[in-house]
């Protein structure tokens, strides 16, 4: 994970680069990340960039809806309203209850929403890293033995997922007019922080289910296991909470 965020922050910082000598070339302040593209790859190649980037982005929003699809569906349950739905009707629910909430709301409205679930986020968090390491088995998860590098190739594309930003950056070298000094600083510490988040929730979720017999079968999902109630339903519901918060946000 900290070499995939080096190299992220590394093309990161070329991007910003390249956005630099482009504002300067063309005097525009506003240029996007699919002008960099077009500008400095060629039609081409920057065609082949652009279907990459949407490609990227469209399984990044099958993944959010599919996953806050099955949040909808053990609501609907558990709210005794279940037994018609199903996945696809699900996530045509949450689709269109929060794309209904973008078109119908101001964006100042929506701003302040999602400031409050940022902070519910925040909060969710650090509520589940401070119960949930009381609970990790963080000297199993350092043992030589549960050490499985050869598993690392099949996480490479969640590895560099997780810490896509570039098509901010060029709105970042707008706001911080170009000084590159400011720019590195931003890109740097800001993805610092998202890394430290990373490194301790993997930490605390995979320390609290290292002792399961499953843990190395391939379709083991050691969140499912914590939603359901194996360290507790207090860490289960802050975990459930988390992810739909983080989803919710991320789409706003």
């Amino acid at each position: 994970l900290c070499l995939a965020w080096a190299y992220m922050t590394a093309t990161g910082l070329l991007i910003s680069e390249l956005s630099i000598n482009r504002i300067g070339e063309t005097g525009r302040p506003g240029i996007g990340i699919l002008d960099l593209y077009k500008n400095s790859l060629g039609k081409g190649y920057s065609a082949i960039a652009m279907a990459a980037f949407f490609f990227l982005h469209y399984s990044v929003m099958v993944a959010y809806f599919a996953k806050a699809g099955s949040y909808v569906c053990s609501f609907l349950t558990s709210a005794g309203l279940g037994g018609w739905e199903t996945p696809a009707i699900c996530q045509l629910l949450f689709a269109g209850t929060i794309g209904s909430f973008l078109y119908l709301m101001k964006p100042k409205e929506v701003e302040k929403v999602n400031n409050f679930l940022v902070l519910g986020v925040a909060a969710t968090f650090v509520s589940i890293i401070s119960i949930g390491a009381q609970t990790a088995d963080f000297g199993a998860l350092v043992a030589l033995e549960n050490q499985h590098p050869e598993e690392v190739v099949n996480a490479f594309p969640i590895l560099f997922l997780v810490l896509v930003f570039h098509n901010v950056v060029p709105t970042v070298v707008r706001q911080l007019e170009g000084d590159r000094q400011k720019i590195t600083t931003a890109i740097v510490s800001g993805t610092v922080l998202p890394l430290l988040m990373f490194l301790s929730w993997n930490a605390v979720i995979i320390g609290n289910v290292i002792g399961s017999p499953d843990i190395m079968a391939t379709d083991f999902d050691p969140i499912a296991l914590i939603e359901n109630g194996q360290n507790g339903d207090v860490l289960g519901g802050l975990v459930s909470i988390f992810t739909e918060l983080a989803i919710v946000t991320s789409l706003v």
